[in-house]
């Protein structure tokens, strides 16, 4: 019998210790059939995979991966070997192409790649792009989801911080910030920021 631990990084253990318990399968359906495996399917799933011991779930054609967990005999499991990143990227000339191999380093949307070259991950950049754009209309008192009016409310937690809980009527979109300690209140435009 095979067994699956889920991976959990630390930053999201909520106090939980490692290590998470094993759950045994005997064949790749019964893996793929785990209730915590199902949890990764959704509307940019692509497939599941192996690396090594890991189970990968690969998302947006390829673009994304993350690990689910980790596997006691990866021999036994059925699936396609991890093909490794995938970036979109615009060259020093322009040119928006799909890069694996050729890219050795990655950082704040910046790649090197093999030749020495920097190019720009596309993805990373559109990314970025939406954050600011989504920002601006939080900002504003405007979803994201919808363009409606938000409603926001403002709670004092014990260390001295705010938190802002923001909510659509329209769409039911919902998002939660905190204004650290110490920042002031400026009310632009009649909104609250």
């Amino acid at each position: 019998m095979n067994s699956f631990r889920q991976h959990i990084p630390g930053f999201a253990r909520d106090g939980r210790e490692p290590p998470e318990p094993l759950i045994p399968f005997e064949t790749t359906a019964d893996l793929l059939a785990l209730e915590v495996v199902q949890r990764y399917v959704g509307p940019t799933f692509s497939h599941f995979a192996m690396s090594e011991n890991c189970l990968m779930v690969i998302a947006d054609d390829g673009f994304t991966h993350w690990v689910v967990g980790f596997i006691k005999d990866p021999a036994s499991v059925d699936l396609p070997q991890w093909t490794g990143w995938k970036h979109l990227v615009r060259l020093h000339d322009g040119r928006e192409v799909v890069l694996t191999d050729e890219v050795v380093s990655a950082c704040g949307g910046r790649l090197t790649l093999r030749d020495g070259t920097e190019a720009v991950d596309v993805r990373f950049e559109r990314q970025m792009a939406k954050q600011a754009a989504d920002s601006a209309k939080r900002d504003a008192g405007i979803c994201p989801r919808c363009d409606a009016p938000y409603a926001t409310a403002e709670t004092p937690d014990s260390n001295g911080s705010t938190r802002i809980d923001w909510t659509c009527h329209t769409c039911g979109g919902r998002m939660t910030s905190w204004r650290p300690k110490g920042l002031p209140v400026i009310i632009q435009d009649g909104v609250t920021r």
